[in-house]
């Protein structure tokens, strides 16, 4: 019996090993986080008497995030990152200021202008929990140089190559995705995605989410 188990566990080593041979993820705990720009400096999640790092308040938000994910928890994009905000002492945004920024009424253009307006929203340097925005993703305005911010998700994971895993809300749940700024026009590399469909179109590269993209959307400093 003893002999079945050791030899089970080498397989899944091997396994796994082989698995992430070329896409290494980058450890949340191994890197340096900034504070976060939303929370109090005093901030403790779910009313604890102990202060949280800073690593333990982004391991909260990626638990809700892995929580949610293929649920329709939020119903739709914006819906989603909401009840990511709520469920963490509003992370992403404030209500009440968020609702000085609506130029439309898209909540997803709000977020973007609110970013937009503190500073953050910035095209390189992604972080895990950081949010992302792409334009100009839906029906009428989608294949045109709009600049309409119509969609927004949230980092859960970068790769050691660049490749970014996102969550949002799409077809009609919480999914993963994935970005590569580096490669705009690929969508697959064999069997890896490299760069998702954030929209249908005619034009197939153009709906690839590195050619949509609009800023990423700074949560820490």
């Amino acid at each position: 019996m003893r002999k079945i188990f050791a030899v089970l566990f080498l397989q899944i080593l091997i396994f796994t090993g082989c698995s992430f041979k070329n896409d290494k993820i980058i450890v949340t705990n191994q890197c340096k986080i900034g504070n976060f720009y939303e929370l109090d400096p005093k901030f403790s999640h779910k009313n604890q008497s102990v202060k949280l790092t800073n690593n333990q308040i982004l391991n909260f938000l990626l638990q809700s995030i892995d929580k949610y994910e293929n649920t329709r928890k939020g119903g739709d994009c914006t819906g989603f990152i909401t009840v990511l905000n709520n469920e963490n002492n509003g992370i992403f945004f404030d209500d009440k200021e968020l609702n000085n920024h609506f130029s439309n009424r898209r909540k997803s253009q709000a977020l973007y202008n609110y970013y937009k307006a503190k500073n953050r929203i910035s095209m390189n340097n992604p972080k895990i929990g950081d949010l992302v925005f792409w334009q100009n993703t839906t029906r009428g305005i989608k294949n045109k140089k709009t600049g309409a911010i119509t969609h927004v998700g949230v980092i859960r994971e970068i790769y050691s190559d660049g490749r970014i895993r996102f969550v949002h809300f799409a077809s009609g749940r919480n999914r993963s995705d994935f970005m590569d700024l580096k490669n705009p026009k690929v969508h697959k590399i064999g069997k890896k995605t490299v760069n998702s469909y954030v929209a249908r179109c005619k034009r197939k590269n153009f709906c690839l989410a590195s050619n949509l993209f609009a800023g990423f959307g700074k949560v820490t400093e």
